[in-house]
């Protein structure tokens, strides 16, 4: 019965299938085609790797953050907070399926080197545009601009966000905006979009935790 545990719980690590688009390297590949199966020789490979994509997401963040000006810098660092929050929390629920199980450790490990990985490939991806956009004429990007009326519908999304989903909602409304950029060549409106819902998050969480509001979420109703 143990071992059929095991097993499912296996399966229920995407490392292999994800290692080719988020950049786990093929040490982690090989390793974890070596252990066996077991506990002890996947939580090595795991804890060796996730160590390594913590290294790269920090020198990515480190990148992109000396790129950004004073208040895009802002909004990326509170954007990074939050999703690391995001991070810990869904793995730590992920692993909550094998509590008490030696394989449990392995699962959390392994959701936070993921996700970890995930998040450096977008980091870098922004790197990667910064450099295009650098070496491409400029004339037109003086004209991107960002109405008050646009800014007012980012921050009414936040609040409906919040509204249904939390402090949770507002990370993966944010993050959806990131993630739909990520890859392509992101304009200087897209990049200032996402900061706006940042932005817009960081205020709505920290005002409402200054109040300390208990029905601030229904109470939203009224200024949406």
């Amino acid at each position: 019965m143990r071992n059929i545990a095991i097993i499912l719980a296996i399966c229920s690590i995407p490392n292999l299938v994800a290692a080719e688009d988020f950049g786990l390297t093929d040490t982690f590949k090989k390793c974890m085609d070596e252990s066996g199966g077991t506990s002890f020789n996947m939580s090595e490979c795991v804890s060796a790797e996730a160590e390594f994509q913590d290294a790269r997401l920090n020198s990515a963040y480190k990148k992109v953050l000396s790129g950004l000006p004073g208040d895009q810098k802002t909004a990326l660092r509170n954007t990074q907070r939050s999703w690391i929050k995001y991070r810990d929390e869904k793995c730590e629920l992920a692993g909550r399926r094998y509590d008490g199980g030696t394989i449990q450790p392995v699962i959390v490990t392994d959701c936070v080197m993921q996700m970890t990985a995930e998040r450096s490939k977008e980091l870098e991806g922004m790197i990667e545009e910064d450099h295009v956009s650098a070496t491409e004429p400029q004339s037109n990007q003086l004209g991107h601009q960002i109405s008050d009326q646009q800014i007012q519908n980012m921050a009414g999304d936040m609040y409906r966000a919040a509204l249904f989903g939390g402090v949770d909602g507002m990370i993966r409304t944010e993050n959806g905006c990131w993630a739909s950029i990520s890859g392509n060549t992101a304009s200087n409106v897209d990049i200032e979009s996402c900061a706006i819902y940042g932005i817009s998050g960081s205020i709505i969480d920290a005002t409402f935790a200054e109040l300390k509001c208990v029905d601030c979420y229904r109470l939203m109703i009224l200024m949406l």
